[in-house]
């Protein structure tokens, strides 16, 4: 559900300028043993941003998933169901997150990718 969402957001005006794939991982998990998993990869020019997923075992959270660019890596925590998934702006002192949508996704790929 959230690659489709990442897709769906995508849309539009830069359906023509991002490439999206996804390519099979398998995941280690100390509750849950191991299992496949999909990481969507979105290629931009050069750059490659992965949204790995992480795992389903985190405290507050039904699954994790990071987003990875050569700059930097922010977390995307999947809430309370499969559509309400949110970026993790700031750990400390606070938690302070923001809903998935064009506009935060924008601001993230900005933040990971390469200046």
């Amino acid at each position: 559900v959230l690659y489709s969402q990442i897709r769906g957001l995508l849309g539009g005006t830069l359906q023509n300028v991002v490439k999206a794939d996804t390519v099979s991982l398998e995941i280690d998990d100390d509750f849950m043993g191991t299992y496949a998993v999909e990481e969507l990869r979105l290629s931009v020019g050069d750059d490659i941003v992965a949204f790995k997923p992480i795992g389903t075992s985190v405290v507050g959270a039904i699954g994790r998933v990071d987003m990875q660019g050569d700059r930097d890596q922010i977390t995307l925590l999947c809430m309370s169901g499969p559509g309400d998934w949110q970026f993790v702006v700031q750990r400390v002192p606070e938690l302070v997150m923001v809903p998935l949508d064009e506009e935060s996704l924008l601001v993230a790929l900005k933040r990971v990718m390469a200046p």
